[in-house]
Protein backbone atom coordinates (compact mmCIF):
# COMPACT_ATOMS: atom_id res chain seq x y z
CA UNK A 1 0.00 0.00 0.00
CA UNK A 2 2.45 2.94 -1.50
CA UNK A 3 4.88 2.38 1.32
CA UNK A 4 2.62 2.16 4.40
CA UNK A 5 2.65 -1.21 6.91
CA UNK A 6 1.09 -1.49 10.02
CA UNK A 7 0.99 -4.81 12.53
CA UNK A 8 -2.00 -5.92 14.48
CA UNK A 9 -2.64 -9.06 16.92
CA UNK A 10 -5.03 -11.86 15.74
CA UNK A 11 -6.49 -14.12 18.30
CA UNK A 12 -7.90 -17.08 17.66
CA UNK A 13 -10.02 -18.73 20.27
CA UNK A 14 -10.42 -22.24 19.94
CA UNK A 15 -14.47 -23.57 20.32
CA UNK A 16 -14.37 -25.38 23.63
CA UNK A 17 -17.22 -26.19 26.54
CA UNK A 18 -17.05 -26.58 29.90
CA UNK A 19 -19.28 -27.48 32.89
CA UNK A 20 -19.82 -26.19 36.18
CA UNK A 21 -18.80 -29.30 37.67
CA UNK A 22 -17.03 -32.18 36.67
CA UNK A 23 -18.54 -34.94 39.61
CA UNK A 24 -21.81 -33.62 41.55
CA UNK A 25 -23.61 -35.85 44.57
CA UNK A 26 -27.29 -35.43 43.96
CA UNK A 27 -29.41 -36.73 46.57
CA UNK A 28 -32.39 -39.56 45.27
CA UNK A 29 -35.59 -37.75 43.77
CA UNK A 30 -34.10 -34.10 43.81
CA UNK A 31 -33.00 -32.00 41.24
CA UNK A 32 -29.44 -30.22 40.16
CA UNK A 33 -28.70 -27.80 37.66
CA UNK A 34 -25.43 -28.21 35.74
CA UNK A 35 -24.48 -25.02 33.75
CA UNK A 36 -22.38 -25.05 30.33
CA UNK A 37 -20.30 -22.14 28.93
CA UNK A 38 -19.50 -22.33 25.11
CA UNK A 39 -17.21 -20.75 23.23
CA UNK A 40 -18.56 -19.27 20.87
CA UNK A 41 -21.39 -18.21 23.32
CA UNK A 42 -25.27 -19.03 22.03
CA UNK A 43 -24.58 -22.20 20.36
CA UNK A 44 -26.98 -25.03 21.20
CA UNK A 45 -25.66 -27.19 23.52
CA UNK A 46 -27.47 -30.70 23.64
CA UNK A 47 -27.36 -32.61 26.89
CA UNK A 48 -27.04 -36.51 27.22
CA UNK A 49 -27.49 -38.88 30.32
CA UNK A 50 -25.50 -42.29 29.91
CA UNK A 51 -28.08 -43.90 32.34
CA UNK A 52 -31.67 -42.31 32.53
CA UNK A 53 -32.90 -45.07 35.30
CA UNK A 54 -30.50 -43.18 37.37
CA UNK A 55 -30.66 -39.58 36.31
CA UNK A 56 -31.98 -37.64 33.53
CA UNK A 57 -31.17 -34.04 32.33
CA UNK A 58 -33.04 -31.67 30.47
CA UNK A 59 -31.24 -28.14 29.44
CA UNK A 60 -28.86 -28.93 32.00
CA UNK A 61 -31.34 -30.01 35.01
CA UNK A 62 -30.65 -32.91 36.26
CA UNK A 63 -33.37 -34.87 38.01
CA UNK A 64 -31.99 -37.94 40.01
CA UNK A 65 -34.04 -41.14 39.47
CA UNK A 66 -32.43 -43.74 41.18
CA UNK A 67 -29.22 -44.59 43.22
CA UNK A 68 -25.93 -44.75 40.96
CA UNK A 69 -23.56 -43.02 38.83
CA UNK A 70 -24.14 -41.99 35.21
CA UNK A 71 -22.03 -39.73 33.28
CA UNK A 72 -23.99 -36.23 31.96
CA UNK A 73 -22.74 -35.07 28.93
CA UNK A 74 -23.00 -31.64 27.25
CA UNK A 75 -22.18 -31.14 23.66
CA UNK A 76 -22.68 -29.02 20.45
CA UNK A 77 -21.67 -29.24 16.63
CA UNK A 78 -19.80 -26.20 15.37
CA UNK A 79 -18.33 -26.09 11.63
CA UNK A 80 -18.81 -29.81 11.72
CA UNK A 81 -16.40 -30.97 14.67
CA UNK A 82 -18.15 -32.24 17.94
CA UNK A 83 -17.13 -30.69 21.71
CA UNK A 84 -18.17 -32.21 24.78
CA UNK A 85 -17.53 -31.92 28.10
CA UNK A 86 -19.05 -34.23 30.83
CA UNK A 87 -19.97 -34.69 34.82
CA UNK A 88 -19.75 -37.67 36.67
CA UNK A 89 -23.27 -37.91 38.79
CA UNK A 90 -23.19 -40.08 41.84
CA UNK A 91 -27.57 -39.79 43.62
CA UNK A 92 -27.61 -41.31 46.98
CA UNK A 93 -30.28 -41.20 49.01
CA UNK A 94 -30.27 -38.55 51.98
CA UNK A 95 -29.17 -40.71 55.19
CA UNK A 96 -31.65 -38.99 58.28
CA UNK A 97 -33.82 -36.80 56.43
CA UNK A 98 -37.03 -38.91 56.96
CA UNK A 99 -39.90 -35.92 56.17
CA UNK A 100 -37.95 -35.26 53.11
CA UNK A 101 -37.02 -31.43 53.23
CA UNK A 102 -33.69 -31.76 52.17
CA UNK A 103 -31.95 -31.51 55.36
CA UNK A 104 -31.52 -33.89 58.86
CA UNK A 105 -32.57 -32.04 61.82
CA UNK A 106 -34.52 -32.59 64.78
CA UNK A 107 -37.72 -33.01 63.41
CA UNK A 108 -35.98 -35.82 61.23
CA UNK A 109 -35.58 -37.10 64.88
CA UNK A 110 -38.48 -36.79 66.45
CA UNK A 111 -40.05 -39.12 63.49
CA UNK A 112 -37.55 -41.40 64.50
CA UNK A 113 -38.58 -41.66 68.13
CA UNK A 114 -42.25 -42.12 66.83
CA UNK A 115 -41.56 -44.48 64.43
CA UNK A 116 -39.59 -46.54 67.53
CA UNK A 117 -42.26 -46.30 69.99
CA UNK A 118 -44.95 -47.47 67.60
CA UNK A 119 -46.36 -44.11 67.09
CA UNK A 120 -46.23 -44.12 63.65
CA UNK A 121 -44.81 -46.25 60.69
CA UNK A 122 -42.05 -45.15 58.21
CA UNK A 123 -42.95 -46.08 55.28
CA UNK A 124 -40.87 -46.79 51.60
CA UNK A 125 -38.31 -44.11 50.94
CA UNK A 126 -39.02 -42.68 54.70
CA UNK A 127 -37.96 -46.21 56.09
CA UNK A 128 -34.71 -46.23 54.45
CA UNK A 129 -33.34 -42.97 54.66
CA UNK A 130 -34.41 -43.35 58.79
CA UNK A 131 -31.70 -46.69 58.36
CA UNK A 132 -28.83 -44.25 58.84
CA UNK A 133 -26.59 -47.26 60.05
CA UNK A 134 -27.54 -49.15 56.82
CA UNK A 135 -27.77 -52.47 58.25
CA UNK A 136 -31.50 -53.28 57.16
CA UNK A 137 -32.62 -52.95 60.43
CA UNK A 138 -34.57 -49.04 62.12
CA UNK A 139 -33.76 -49.48 65.70
CA UNK A 140 -31.89 -47.48 68.40
CA UNK A 141 -28.86 -47.79 66.46
CA UNK A 142 -29.78 -45.40 64.29
CA UNK A 143 -31.64 -43.13 66.76
CA UNK A 144 -28.12 -43.24 68.38
CA UNK A 145 -26.29 -42.14 65.34
CA UNK A 146 -28.63 -39.43 64.51
CA UNK A 147 -28.25 -37.73 67.90
CA UNK A 148 -24.53 -38.14 67.58
CA UNK A 149 -24.68 -36.58 63.92
CA UNK A 150 -26.73 -33.81 65.11
CA UNK A 151 -24.31 -32.89 67.91
CA UNK A 152 -21.44 -32.46 65.49
CA UNK A 153 -20.12 -35.80 66.29
CA UNK A 154 -19.62 -36.61 62.73
CA UNK A 155 -20.68 -34.86 59.45
CA UNK A 156 -21.54 -37.73 57.30
CA UNK A 157 -23.66 -41.00 57.93
CA UNK A 158 -21.95 -43.18 55.29
CA UNK A 159 -18.29 -42.18 56.05
CA UNK A 160 -19.14 -43.24 60.29
CA UNK A 161 -20.29 -46.74 58.85
CA UNK A 162 -17.40 -47.51 56.80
Amino acid sequence: YGGFSDTFEVNVETPSITLSDNEKIVILDKTYRISADTLPEGVNVVWESEDENIATVEDGVVTAKAEGETTITASFVYNGTTYKASCVVTVKKLLGDINDDGVVNTTDLAQLKLHLVGATVLENKALAVADVSQDSAVDTTDLALMKLYLAGVFSDFEANNR
